[in-house]
């Protein structure tokens, strides 16, 4: 029973994030090298990263509640 509860937990996640991979759109590197200022444009880029990091993270936590409850 708890391998069948684990296994769908995983494929809850598994799910979840291929999902959001497809939401996730990279910077494009040359473009930021290419800005006035490339650390700047860089630092604003990463926020942006860390941002939906931290969505995901407290998505998987939300499922993670729902499926241990």
């Amino acid at each position: 029973m708890t391998s069948t509860l684990f296994l769908a937990n995983v494929q809850t996640k598994v799910t979840l994030l291929k999902q959001t991979t497809d939401k996730v759109q990279f910077p494009d590197i040359q473009a930021l090298l290419a800005s006035p200022d490339p650390d700047i444009a860089f630092r604003s880029e990463l926020l942006a990263v860390e941002s939906t990091i931290r969505k995901l993270s407290r998505q998987i936590d939300d499922l993670d509640s729902i499926h241990n409850a």
